[in-house]
């Protein structure tokens, strides 16, 4: 008896962040930007900022960089009036200290400004902020941003877990206006701090939770599974005793065949089989193999095959097709998902990176086995 080995074809795979990957390395990742925001007339604070923590889900992220963006920001108006029988230079100063502190040692403490100067010509009589004795500038703003990544285990420890991280930020008020000693002033200022993070995880090769499901000629679900494979960690799914009642499909020309879709489905996922009907991630990440054996009216194994397959950006979806041997008579199709990473991305397309355009075609040591 002889085992081949076929490749499992990627069918679908729905939006995720995905890099260049290289052989034995988990498909890094990224997660976000969490925003969070604060606006209002100054003085304030301390008011929360508040991100959501990064889920390492079990064990099967890690977390790898943390970028935090920050912006603090004013806004408002300016008014001046003269009010000396003489021309005066006004000046005026839009401005807020704000201060953002965080987790990692985060902490800002900065101060935008923005000025207008106006050469006023002696009162003219009426204080309306206009005139040659007085003007308005409204729609003034100012703001300061930058940006701080953080890479170490400390640093990073602080942002993991459920619930959420807090950032606080105060504004005061820091405008003034300098003129004649005879002079009136509005000043109207709002003061803004916002936050953005941004998480970088490695996805961690595990025993992906699988679901096993096989095809009619239109495509219809006509057997599926979730956890009954013989091998495996019990998350791995298995159809046994197969026959023409239940998966073996009449081709229509002298021949059949079993027509297999695998993909991964953790349990309590809601919804038809993730990644043909869904356009969901089904965040399952690691190596299966699938084993397809075919028996005779009496239970003697006649042969089988085999076919690796990598979960590698957690939304995958494979489709294999095998024919079915004449004397078959029943066919067993079992996943077993307790590898971890053992299967070595290959670059099938030789464009020079291994990405989705590779999925399904991503193979281990296994070469043609024997009896």
């Amino acid at each position: 008896m002889i085992k081949h080995r076929s490749h499992l074809v990627a069918l679908a795979v729905v939006s995720a962040s995905l890099i260049a990957l290289c052989p034995g390395i988990a498909a890094a990742a990224t997660e976000g930007p969490h925003n969070s925001f604060f606006d209002a007339a100054t003085n304030w604070g301390p008011e929360d900022l508040v991100i959501p923590r990064f889920d390492e889900m079990g064990g099967t992220r890690v977390l790898t960089k943390v970028t935090v963006d920050w912006v603090a920001s004013v806004d408002g108006s300016i008014q001046f009036e003269n009010l000396d029988g003489s021309p005066s230079v006004l000046a005026g100063t839009l401005a807020a200290l704000i201060t953002i502190d965080g987790p990692a040692g985060f902490s800002v403490v900065t101060t935008p400004s923005d000025m207008r100067v106006f050469k006023a010509a002696p009162f003219d009589g009426t204080p309306d902020f206009d005139g040659p004795s007085g003007a308005t500038f409204p729609d003034l703003d100012a703001s300061d941003s930058a940006q701080l990544v953080f890479t170490s285990f400390v640093d990073l420890d602080q942002f993991i877990g459920t619930g959420d991280v807090f950032f606080t930020a105060s504004a005061s008020n820091q405008s003034f206006t300098t003129g004649s000693g005879n002079m009136t002033s509005i000043l109207l200022i709002n003061a803004s701090a916002s936050v953005s993070v941004t998480y970088e995880f490695d996805n961690v090769p595990s025993d992906p939770d699988t679901y096993l499901v096989l095809f009619d000629t239109n495509n219809n679900i006509i057997n599926e599974d979730d956890n009954s494979s013989s091998t495996g960690n019990g998350w791995a799914s298995g159809l046994f005793a197969v026959t023409a009642a239940n998966g073996i499909i009449d081709d229509g020309d002298g021949a059949r065949s079993i027509r297999i879709g695998v993909t991964g489905r953790p349990d309590g996922l809601d919804g038809t089989f993730n990644g043909y009907f869904l356009t969901q991630p089904h965040n399952q990440f690691g190596d299966i193999m699938l084993f397809v054996d075919f028996y005779d009216g009496i239970g003697v194994l006649i042969s089988s095959k085999t076919s690796p397959a990598k979960f590698i950006i957690g939304a995958e979806a494979f489709r294999i097709n095998y024919k079915v041997p004449a004397s078959a008579a029943s066919v067993d199709i079992y996943i077993d998902n307790a590898l971890r990473e053992q299967f070595t991305p290959t670059d099938i397309n030789n464009d020079g990176i291994v990405d989705t355009a590779d999925l399904g075609t991503l193979i281990g040591n296994f070469g043609m086995m024997g009896p």
